[in-house]
């Protein structure tokens, strides 16, 4: 793999992802595999209504990806959360339970993720009016502070890990079950 694709597929792939994916022989390709996992989504409250606020779609990328810089970046490097999918508003990640010895750890991991997680988005809401002042009208930036908010949910279960996508178009590798 070239420079341009090494750096393209670490920017856009799970690290955890990409070393198992890493770790197959040649002309090997991943197995589906079943395994037990922590899934922690958050979803934020308000953002229909946010979206027609801003109106220009640039001004949405923008807040989402402060809103994930400041919040969703901690799951990733402080808990080793895997990015399952950000879609639109949501955040969806997991840890794979499977080994038995590390399940306490994964559980802990999730939990003080979402209880810090909570915290930062807090942080974020709170800095709305002070962060954007010169960018949205202050009438809309008021209506956005009152009605934004975020939900956290954690569940577990089985789910099969592995390719999901047509056999010869872009294929996404992610989980799918019961948790998501």
């Amino acid at each position: 793999v070239g420079f341009k694709e090494g750096y393209l597929v670490r920017k856009y792939l799970p690290e955890q992802v990409h070393v198992m994916l890493l770790s197959l022989r040649e002309n090997e390709s991943f197995k589906s595999k079943r395994c037990h996992v922590v899934v922690l989504m958050s979803d934020l409250a308000g953002y229909t209504t946010v979206t027609g606020l801003l109106k220009q779609p640039e001004l949405v990328l923008e807040l989402m990806n402060d809103y994930l810089e400041e919040t969703s970046f901690v799951l990733q490097k402080k808990y080793d959360g895997i990015l399952e999918a950000y879609v639109g508003d949501m955040v969806c990640y997991y840890w794979d339970e499977s080994n038995e010895q590390e399940r306490l750890q994964i559980y802990t991991k999730a939990l003080l993720s979402a209880i810090e997680l909570r915290e930062l988005q807090k942080q974020f809401f709170l800095t709305l009016q002070q962060r954007y002042k010169n960018k949205i009208d202050t009438e809309s930036l008021q209506k956005i502070n009152s009605i934004i908010d975020a939900g956290i949910g954690i569940t577990t279960g089985d789910v099969v890990m592995g390719d999901l996508g047509p056999k010869y178009g872009i294929k996404k590798f992610g989980i799918l079950g019961d948790p998501l």
